[in-house]
């Protein structure tokens, strides 16, 4: 089962303002989503080719400003996890300090 569906309609079907076809999701819940979780960007791409012309020109338009804000968000993810990796490499004694060495 794709990530995007609901039930067994693909959220990323319909188009705003069509009575006939209404989007099953806002565009800020899909922009949320591709923005946030990497099984929603891979599945997307996958599901891309199968939506109707009119439902893909509404979902790209989501996509490609998804991407902008998620890479305006990921240098702050990346340090913090360059960080992280920093922390973890000092040999630091985490009890027992203050006590001198048995000899």
């Amino acid at each position: 089962m794709e990530w995007w569906f609901i039930g067994k309609e693909c959220g990323l079907k319909g188009v705003e303002g069509d009575p006939d076809n209404p989007p099953l999701l806002e565009a800020f819940q899909i922009q949320e989503f591709l923005i946030r979780h990497p099984e929603a960007r891979a599945s997307f791409l996958r599901l891309f080719p199968t939506l109707l012309l009119e439902e893909q020109q509404r979902v790209i338009e989501l996509y490609q400003s998804a991407l902008k804000l998620k890479d305006d968000i990921e240098p702050h993810g990346k340090s913090d996890k360059q960080q992280s990796s920093w922390n973890k490499n000092l040999k630091v004694r985490q009890f027992g300090w203050h006590r001198p060495r048995k000899r």
